[in-house]
């Protein structure tokens, strides 16, 4: 930046005490600061939310023995489960463990974002952009959880950063780290790709002759390269993996919209619905209208430093949804799921501080900014979910049941090893002493699925004859969501054993979780 635009940015963005202040110092200490911030929510509450199916796959791949697991996902991953196989082993694997590294990876990509932003554009736009990140709610929501989304974004912004000063350096430092930041982030996270392909693209909108063409093919193609393992993992796994996954239609484009703008995540906001409707709307229209802008003065001939920002940005944010939807509709196996576009997160982020950066004068921009991290924050709580004490209820489990005792889980419309089986058999596993396992039973059907009229056992299954007469007592787990069903609910369950002659022997009532016990009468 020259003096004069240090002067101008200087007299615009600070008050007149404080001008004397060098200015890299005080952008590093809001920066700073809002790393402080990106923690302090990413480590609040880290082990209240119990163990997610998604986190026990994690844990699973990522324990297996020698490393046979590593694959498991088809190459997705699979770098991020050779990282927490290493945090397991020297760290073990409580809850607070296993989290604590996602966080890291978001609260790291606090200072990337900011150098990608005072890069491209301008100081401000790099502080706008890292504190808006830091109260980014998808971000905030995978910082808490064992999953590999908050490293493959790092990766993917450090590989954006080092593409744009491999763009105007001849050194080779640049170069080497966009390989080995491109090549981990794909085998962190394979949509990682997409972001190549957006990088690429956006250098048609960049000036001719101030593109190394020689030097980006080889550093590119050295990446891809080192990239080719992954189509035969991918290969190898199938598409079973990702069956379930439904077709995306309208709808779902303007959902990840919102969720790119940090109005959405995988719980959703409920009370703060119209913050998060006045944020995700509010914010999509300020890019729209950026991205059309830096469209028409760039067909005008002005290929400024700014348009290639935003050509970048809006790149690396929408081609990855668009191109997988646009995939999802001629395809018969569908990819297409709000938490693979996480490694967009970064770029929705710096098109918005970019778009606030228009504002004039410069003391509107600040309160916009203002506005916007408010809405942004106000919406961060919920996505905390609902508490579940779930290491109470094991405890309370394995210190009441008795030997013969079996135990299923009342879980609508999902296998038995979904949820809070899963978190149980977690905190179990990790409970003190020598507690006393109860069976599980039907272990791959829910009880609503057992009762209807088309019922069909496999043969590793038991009936509900057979765990009347196996059973000394059986426990079953409700979740609250379970009781507000009436159709699928407690009552309709337990009335099959009620009939041949059980009784209610006694009901625990934990937050998120009822544990009720039945037995002969």
């Amino acid at each position: 930046m020259s003096v004069e635009g240090r002067a101008s940015w200087q007299r615009q963005f600070l008050p007149n005490r404080i001008r004397s202040i060098d200015h890299h110092a005080l952008a590093w200490a809001v920066v700073l600061a809002a790393m402080g911030l990106s923690f302090a929510l990413g480590v609040h509450a880290l082990s209240g939310r119990p163990l997610s199916e998604d986190e026990a796959s994690s844990l699973r791949f990522a324990t297996a023995s020698q490393y046979s697991g590593i694959r498991a996902d088809g190459g997705n991953m699979l770098l991020y489960y050779v990282m927490l196989r290493f945090v397991v082993e020297v760290f073990g694997d409580t809850l607070t463990a296993v989290r604590l590294p996602s966080v890291l990876f978001g609260v790291a990509t606090v200072p990337v974002v900011y150098l990608i932003g005072r890069r491209l554009a301008s100081i401000r736009v790099g502080v706008f952009a890292a504190l808006l990140f830091a109260v980014n709610l998808p971000v905030v929501f995978w910082q808490q959880n064992a999953r590999a989304y908050t490293m493959g974004t790092l990766l993917v912004a450090i590989s954006t950063l080092a593409f744009i000063a491999m763009l105007e350096s001849d050194g080779k430092v640049p170069s080497c780290i966009y390989v080995v930041a491109t090549v981990t982030a794909c085998y962190t996270l394979l949509f990682a790709g997409f972001a190549v392909l957006a990088q690429l693209l956006s250098l048609l909108v960049r000036k001719p002759g101030r593109i190394p063409m020689k030097r980006l093919l080889v550093t590119v193609g050295a990446s891809l390269l080192c990239c080719a393992p992954l189509v035969f993992f991918a290969h190898s796994r199938g598409t079973g993996g990702v069956a379930w996954v439904p077709r995306p239609d309208a709808d779902s484009l303007r959902v990840t919209g919102l969720v790119l703008m940090s109005a959405g995540s995988a719980n959703g906001p409920t009370a703060t619905a119209w913050a998060a409707d006045l944020l995700g709307y509010g914010s999509l229209v300020a890019c729209a209208a950026l991205v059309a802008w830096s469209v028409v003065a760039t067909a005008r001939g002005a290929r400024s430093r700014h348009a290639y920002a935003v050509a970048l940005f809006s790149l690396l944010c929408f081609l990855p949804p668009l191109v997988v939807f646009a995939e999802s509709q001629v395809a018969t196996t569908h990819l297409y799921l709000d938490r693979y576009f996480t490694i967009c997160l970064p770029a929705g982020t710096l098109l918005l501080a970019l778009a606030i950066d228009c504002v004039r004068p410069a003391s509107a921009a600040i309160g916009v900014l203002v506005v916007t991290a408010g809405l942004r924050f106000s919406v961060i709580p919920e996505t905390y979910g609902v508490p579940v004490d779930m290491q109470s209820a094991a405890h309370y489990l394995t210190t009441s049941a008795r030997p013969g005792d079996c135990i299923t889980f009342s879980i609508p419309q999902r296998p038995m090893t979904a949820g809070i089986a899963t978190d149980l058999a977690y905190y179990q596993a990790h409970s003190s002493g020598h507690p006393r396992l109860p069976s599980p039973v039907l272990p791959y059907f829910s009880w609503r699925s057992a009762l209807s009229s088309s019922f069909s056992e496999p043969s590793s299954d038991q009936s509900f004859d057979a765990v009347r007469v196996g059973c000394h007592r059986l426990w079953i787990a409700v979740e609250p969501s379970t009781l507000a069903q009436p159709q699928v609910g407690l009552l309709g369950e337990a009335y099959w054993f009620v009939r041949h002659g059980w009784t209610d022997v006694s009901t625990q009532d934990f937050p998120g979780l009822h544990l009720l016990l039945l037995g002969p009468s």
